[in-house]
């Protein structure tokens, strides 16, 4: 009794998954589009993308979370430094939570949120010199901080309320 599931294939990846791979990427594909935003300080934003980019590798797993990775990162003025960010992103919280027993699972989005934090930090200061690290770093944390609770109530919801998507995330 640990906090690791039985093994099995983390990289499976089924209709189910490609449907909300599809659904989510999708939105946040066109709330990149559209700019739907909530705005937290002059030019940094959280959008549909740091919703899309936790539930998804959550409910889906790795490769779905590579899937909303592209599609998030593809209508960024920086589509590389995006994509840079949500791919890996996407893989490390669709790993840890194949792999770790519930509750023990969202252990899986401190490390994600603590890796997204970093890569973008590192992608908007250090490689592309647009804001000092120390503001870029105190900003991500910020929307990371602000996007988790949301993620967290949106996951619990939909984990409660349907039982295809309790069954992928509880076997």
């Amino acid at each position: 009794m640990g906090i690791f599931k039985e093994k099995k294939n983390i990289w499976k990846f089924t209709s189910t998954e490609v449907g909300i791979a599809a659904a989510f990427g999708g939105l946040g594909f066109a709330g990149r589009v559209l700019g739907l935003v909530i705005p937290i300080a002059a030019g940094f934003m959280i959008d549909m993308r740091d919703i899309a980019n936790i539930v998804v590798p959550t409910m889906g797993g790795p490769m779905a979370g590579i899937i909303v990775g592209i599609l998030s990162g593809l209508p960024s003025s920086l589509p590389i430094a995006e994509m840079a960010t949500h791919i890996p992103n996407g893989i490390i919280i669709g790993l840890l939570f194949r792999s770790l027993k519930r509750p023990y699972y969202y252990l899986a989005w401190v490390i994600g949120y603590t890796f997204q934090v970093l890569s973008v930090t590192f992608w908007v200061s250090i490689v592309l010199g647009f804001v000092p690290w120390q503001l870029e770093l105190w900003l991500a944390f910020m929307s990371a901080a602000i996007s988790c609770p949301v993620n967290l109530i949106l996951v619990e919801y939909l984990r409660r309320s349907s039982p295809a998507i309790k069954r992928m995330l509880d076997e």
